[in-house]
């Protein structure tokens, strides 16, 4: 009894309620993710990034909409009906899809291919933390205390060291990494505010994240189409193929664990827990794989966790 007092008085100074757990879960499922990537992908046999973004994205894409006939929710976004959450929550649904998957993963990917993991990593993780801080309090009135910047310093702290030590330290050109990877963060912080406005205008969790994935399927679609023509999964390998439908499925519980950590808490508060996914994937890889957990990124992993919950604390509260 006084074990389980002691853990709910540490978790109200904290701030960590039921939408911080939600979207503790949801880094950790990104986590689970890039694992399984990492352990079912060689870099020889690497994926097109547009074909593993659709393949990843298949069965969150595939449950939502299931979720969304299954509890009659389709009326959300069906107008004319008693429960259409109205043309803004729609579209900022549509728009959220699209600055995620197609805008923030293409710059994310970008990033990567310009200036590597050292660079990427850090600076798309603090623009998504400083972007859903400032865009939270711009577009959705969350305010928050000054103090956030202590917070918010020591995380890019513990990403620059984590980056760093785990990256080769070759730059192809970094100073096209940087603007890339910073739209990159931005680009899916503002869909989690996208997000969390349409919940905030009553959109359900199932059909907003139905609509939300449909969208940067359709675009993702659209754009290997283009490039690949009609046979847009000729050049996958069969293996590839279910190592990326297998990834998808802890993607899909990362996402719907997001969407419902934005029906409860802020978005400002989920985009800083986001931050933990490449700590998480850190000791994962280090438990699963034997990669060696170094001074630096033990002090990484520290600085970024320490970090979070530091901005934790000085976040604007959270509202259902």
């Amino acid at each position: 009894m006084q074990r389980e007092f002691e853990i709910r008085s540490l978790s109200r100074r904290l701030s960590l309620g039921p939408g911080e757990r939600w979207a503790a879960c949801a880094s950790l499922c990104y986590a689970l993710t890039n694992t399984l990537l990492r352990a079912s992908i060689k870099p020889d046999q690497a994926p097109d990034p547009v074909i593993a973004a659709i393949l990843r994205l298949l069965p969150v894409t595939a449950l939502a909409w299931l979720l969304t006939f299954i509890a009659n929710r389709t009326g959300d976004f069906r107008p004319g009906s008693a429960r259409f959450a109205g043309w803004r929550a729609v579209l900022a649904v549509l728009l959220a899809g699209l600055s995620s998957y197609f805008a923030g993963n293409t710059a994310y990917q970008l990033a990567l291919n310009h200036g590597g993991v050292g660079v990427t990593v850090p600076v798309a993780q603090s623009a998504s933390l400083w972007g859903g801080i400032l865009m939270g309090s711009l577009f959705l009135g969350e305010q928050h205390a000054p103090q956030v910047a202590y917070g918010g310093l020591v995380v890019m702290a513990g990403l620059v060291l984590l980056s760093t030590a785990r990256s080769s330290g070759t730059l192809l050109n970094w100073t096209a990494a940087l603007p890339l990877a910073a739209i990159a963060g931005a680009s899916y912080a503002l869909s989690n505010i996208l997000m969390r406005s349409a919940f905030q205008r009553g959109m359900g969790q199932f059909p907003g994240l139905a609509l939300n994935a449909l969208s940067g399927l359709s675009v993702l679609l659209m754009a290997a189409w283009l490039r690949l023509g009609f046979d847009i999964f000729s050049r996958t390998t069969p293996d590839t193929i279910v190592a990326l439908l297998s990834a998808g499925v802890f993607n899909a519980g990362a996402l719907f664990s997001l969407s419902r950590a934005l029906t409860l808490t802020t978005a400002g508060r989920v985009n800083t827990i986001n931050t933990a996914t490449i700590a998480l994937s850190t000791l994962l890889a280090a438990i699963l794989f034997g990669e060696p957990l170094t001074m630096p990124i033990g002090l990484g992993i520290l600085l970024t966790i320490g970090g979070i919950l530091l901005v934790q604390r000085h976040l604007a509260s959270a509202r259902a």
